[in-house]
């Protein structure tokens, strides 16, 4: 629609009212042309530029946001070793299941574990089961997700144990295996 009117403009009526013949202008030098075609392919590429550019930032602020995300729910056991308050999340049944684990200090702020481990412990009458736990961390400081397949329901330990740039401790958290 732009090219058309662009041609009509440059069309032009005679400059005598008696002659009504509509006349075309001389045409321009190729020069101007291959000016408008290249101004066009730069808008285009800024354009272009511009919208990839933004679903970068968006897809990279998406995962940001998702890495510094609180955990989901209410806590499945809280404890407190000195000024470190140690909190699980999730759902622990029988099998696979997926945990996070959340450091907070005396003031509640988030706090960086460094190395964490978790393993789950069960003593009953003439034998003791283990299952231990893989930790990475889960791209919010403070907060680690945890992997673990405990063997059966029932009433296990959970021992959490962290070694980080704040000192090191280990908790012992009370914890029901469901089916």
């Amino acid at each position: 629609m732009f090219l058309f009117l662009a041609e009509r403009m440059r069309l032009s009526l005679s400059p005598h009212p008696q002659n009504s013949v509509i006349t075309r202008a001389a045409p321009r030098k190729r020069g101007f042309y291959l000016k408008r075609l290249i101004i066009g392919l730069a808008a285009a590429a800024l354009i272009g530029g511009a919208f990839y550019g933004g679903i970068y930032l968006w897809q990279r602020g998406s995962s940001q946001l998702q890495s510094t995300a609180a955990p989901q729910g209410s806590p499945l056991a809280t404890t407190a070793v000195n000024e470190t308050t140690v909190k699980l999340y999730g759902d622990l049944h029988n099998g696979a299941s997926e945990l996070q684990v959340q450091f907070l200090d005396k003031d509640n702020n988030p706090l960086d574990a460094g190395q964490v481990r978790l393993e789950l412990n069960m003593d009953m009458p003439g034998m003791q089961m283990n299952a231990g736990g893989t930790v990475t961390p889960s791209g919010s400081p403070g907060l680690y997700r945890v992997k673990i397949n405990p063997s059966m329901a029932g009433d296990w330990n959970a021992k959490v144990s962290w070694q980080g740039p704040k000192g090191q401790g280990q908790a012992i958290i009370p914890v029901t295996v469901k089916p």
